[in-house]
């Protein structure tokens, strides 16, 4: 597990609202007259998360899918203190904003920069220290409360910053809220700014799936959509379940010829949202407990998966045993989500009202 110590939000303090020579246009808060440039740092994206577990023998004996509306939010993580507008409901900087950065949240040491850290764990891991942009795909803490099934941190060649060398995937288990960080070195994908890896799977993900499978992920070139693609194949062999950020075994994309048959399916599909004030408020009404509702959907989903029979995986003995006061918790935070669902709809509709 990654050191979580006191939280602090860190980042390179860079000029704000770095407009060059551009004009924008009047009352605008994101998109330039060229249509190139931007006010703003970050970028809220909102779209649909796909999930589709198949059904095959001896490894799952009934078909799951679902599909829910999500955001997320892309972090420039060499300039976070440029990230939003002001008084937009979203800051890297306030622990008391509805939608808040911090920086304990994810890799390394709190009290060092997160683009430092990030570098870090891929010069050692790859032997080589990266120094094109990071940018960091994740959700917020909403309402203070945060949960991250996967954080995507995009490393770009500092010579070409439309070619993606390096994703590092920092992903959390269920109910156990394991980390484990995967440096992921990428190859292109057969088309422009889409890029591919495999691996075999090595952390304990899902109560209702055991470790025999391969890993193949599909990574977009963030712009005005992302998308993001995973498979999970059956394999003939399992690895030792693994959290940090220890070494991963990684397999050859001319070698997809030789995975088992698919197993589980992850479409990631978003579109991005104006950075304005008005915008960025309608997001986090339509969404205040997007993290919490996650953790519903997740659960809920869990329990559809074994009344269908479908068979539990305990986690290996390395991981933390649940007891009353986790079960407790995870009741909190599904108490949470349904009560910040139901009195957030009058706000809510307000907001998109005058979004008109």
């Amino acid at each position: 597990m990654e050191n979580r110590g006191n939280q602090g939000n860190q980042g390179n303090k860079g000029n704000k609202g770095n407009k060059g020579n551009t004009k924008y246009k009047k009352g605008k808060g994101e998109i330039a007259v060229d249509g190139k440039s931007e006010r703003y740092s970050a970028a809220v994206y909102e779209g649909t998360v796909m999930h589709c577990r198949h059904k095959g023998k001896g490894f799952s004996s009934a078909r799951n899918a679902f599909s829910y509306k999500v955001f997320m939010v892309l972090l420039d993580l060499d300039d976070l203190q440029t990230s939003f507008p002001s008084w937009s409901g979203f800051s890297v900087s306030s622990a008391f904003a509805p939608a808040s950065f911090h920086r304990r949240d994810y890799i390394g040491d709190p009290k060092e920069p997160i683009a430092k850290c990030v570098r870090d764990v891929v010069q050692r891991r790859l032997g080589k220290r990266p120094r094109g942009r990071i940018k960091l795909l994740t959700n917020l803490r909403y309402f203070c409360y945060v949960f991250n099934p996967v954080s995507i941190y995009y490393l770009f060649a500092e010579d070409d910053p439309n070619v993606l060398e390096t994703a590092v995937l920092e992903v959390t288990n269920t109910p156990w809220l394991e980390r484990r960080v995967y440096v992921i070195p990428l190859v292109e994908g057969g088309k422009p700014n889409v890029f591919e890896a495999a691996w075999k799977k090595d952390f304990h993900v899902s109560p209702f799936m055991d470790m025999a499978h391969d890993y193949w992920w599909k990574l977009a070139l963030p712009s005005s959509t992302i998308s993001v693609e995973a498979r999970s194949h059956r394999a003939k062999s399992s690895q030792k379940h693994t959290t940090g950020a220890a070494k991963t075994k990684m397999l050859s994309i001319k070698d997809g010829a030789k995975f088992g048959p698919p197993t589980f399916d992850v479409a990631l599909k978003l579109r991005r949202v104006p950075m304005t004030k008005m915008a960025l408020l309608r997001v986090i009404s339509t969404y205040p407990t997007m993290t919490a509702m996650a953790q519903l959907y997740i659960h809920w989903q869990a329990l559809k998966v074994f009344v269908k029979g479908i068979s539990y995986v305990p986690p290996p003995s390395t991981s933390p045993v649940l007891g009353l006061s986790d079960a407790m918790f995870h009741l909190f935070i599904f108490t949470v989500a349904l009560v910040g669902l139901i009195a957030s709809l009058p706000f809510a509709v307000v907001v998109l009202f005058l979004a008109k």
